[in-house]
């Protein structure tokens, strides 16, 4: 079955390549006043150069994220966990802010899905507690735990991210 899908790409690409279209790199080519570039054996559309709504290059500088807070009360009540994150080429940069919590336990880890519109994991990172770093006021008394990561992402799916579960093998405190 994977034969015909790459059979019927093939095709599709020699169709457009022949036709008064030009290759403008190894994945993306420009036909009329179309841009298409092929991801994972697809053709995607990627935009209209006849368009009066391209971006300009000021607009499409990275922007940051924000893919909301869970309630980790399923751990203990009064936990929470925020996640924002930026996207640089095929790299989504992410910091998990975790409050409500005094102390983690010695051993045990975090684990966070990406996830597209439809609840598809997009991808997955596993955090130990000990890589999570406390965060202190003036006085010393803590704020938060925080995560600094990054999860590659093919570029294509950079606009597919729309949210984020969490889930703990953490002890329960008691």
């Amino acid at each position: 079955m994977a034969k015909i899908y790459q059979i019927g790409a093939a095709a599709l690409l020699l169709s457009l390549v022949s036709c008064s279209s030009t290759q403008v790199s190894y994945d993306t080519i420009v036909k009329g006043d179309k841009v298409y570039k092929i991801v994972d054996n697809e053709l995607m559309f990627v935009g209209d150069l006849g368009s009066a709504d391209i971006k300009n290059i000021k607009d499409a500088q990275p922007k940051p994220v924000d893919l909301g807070v869970r309630d980790l009360g399923f751990y203990k009540p009064g936990v929470k966990a925020a996640l924002t994150g930026i996207y640089r080429g095929a790299t989504f940069y992410y910091r998990l802010k975790i409050t409500g919590i005094e102390t983690t336990p010695s051993y045990g880890s975090i684990e966070v899905e990406f996830f597209d519109e439809h609840k598809f994991i997009i991808s997955s990172t596993t955090v130990p507690v000990g890589q999570l770093v406390r965060l202190v006021d003036d006085a010393g008394r803590l704020e938060w735990y925080e995560y600094n990561g990054k999860a590659d992402i093919n570029p294509a799916l950079k606009s597919a991210i729309s949210g984020f579960s969490i889930g703990t093998s953490m002890p329960v405190e008691k």
